[in-house]
């Protein structure tokens, strides 16, 4: 069950005085409100943001297997997976491959596996599905491979499936509940929310880095502000600097974009670790989060929040 929370927030108003923007001065007004915060988790990581977050959507993938979590909404799994079928049928007629290719079977009761081939020029390439039924959701895996590798395909949706335990505190999360396996070499995690009344937008992505890290997003603001310059856009930046999230040490951004006849610039927060190579536990992590600046103080008091909130969950 999703743990509840209220926090009590305050106003905050940047004002500056005669100096840079990396010099504001930080003023708090009287003007109180309550928000009910919402404690949430995505592959490695687990955060806090308020509950008017609308969730828009989300990806896992772990050993290459695309995980995810799905309600039975009232539902019994046996007809959610009939459907599935159907639909993959349908798919599959659609893309002109032979529906002599989908083997469904039953692994144990309430597990379900289909194979099927993706591309009708390429027989060998092969897809492996499952539903691993729970209480009030199921589990979903998907791998991509080839018919030759059919036996390891299974082997590894089987043993994926049995790392799973829904509504724990640990693992990699990829959803309603939590992977407990070994870590992987290559997890890959994102979820998105979106709040319609204040058009802000939140996305949180990480993934366990390769040989070469990736670049601070960011690195050449000066050379964004001058090309978006030269088709009449204006790009401030107002915050550049190193902060330390859940004992990470990334990079933070603040900038703004106002077009041509636009009333207000919109804003773009950015925090970005590059993570270490093959490192499960020390992802690259990169959040970001967008809207009006307009409303700008409830922003930054949700950007520090949200940031403030993130910490690394246990194996």
């Amino acid at each position: 069950m999703p743990v509840f929370y209220k926090l009590f927030f305050f106003m905050v108003a940047f004002t500056v005085i005669g100096c840079s923007d990396e010099q504001a001065t930080i003023h708090i007004s009287k003007q109180q409100r309550e928000l009910t915060m919402e404690y949430k988790s995505i592959g490695r990581l687990d955060f806090n943001l308020a509950e008017v977050f609308a969730f828009k959507g989300r990806y896992q993938s772990i050993y290459y297997v695309d995980a995810e979590t799905i309600p039975l909404a009232g539902q019994a799994a046996e007809d959610l997976w009939k459907q599935h079928i159907n639909k993959l049928q349908d798919k599959l007629s659609s893309e002109g491959i032979s529906l002599n290719s989908l083997k469904a079977f039953e692994i144990n009761p309430g597990f379900n596996v289909v194979f099927y081939n993706t591309d009708p020029e390429s027989p060998n390439s092969v897809n492996i599905e499952s539903y691993k039924a729970e209480s009030d959701h199921v589990l979903y895996l998907k791998f991509a491979g080839v018919v030759s590798k059919k036996e390891n395909m299974l082997r590894l949706i089987t043993l994926t499936a049995g790392d799973y335990h829904a509504a724990i505190p640990n693992g990699f999360n990829v959803g309603a509940g939590s992977l407990i396996g070994p870590p992987g070499v290559n997890e890959t995690a994102s979820i998105s929310f979106y709040d319609a009344g204040r058009q802000f937008s939140v996305d949180i992505e990480t993934q366990t880095p390769g040989p070469a890290l990736e670049e601070n997003p960011m690195s050449d603001v000066q050379g964004k502000i001058d090309k978006l310059k030269k088709d009449g856009v204006e790009m401030k930046s107002l915050v550049q600097g190193m902060r330390n999230v859940a004992g990470f040490s990334g990079h933070e951004s603040l900038t703004s974009i106002k077009k041509s006849g636009q009333e207000h610039a919109s804003f773009t927060y950015i925090w970005f670790f590059p993570g270490e190579t093959a490192k499960a536990f020390r992802p690259q992590i990169y959040i970001k989060f967008s809207g009006s600046t307009s409303r700008q103080q409830e922003a930054d008091i949700v950007w520090s929040e949200l940031l403030n909130s993130i910490r690394l969950r246990d194996k």
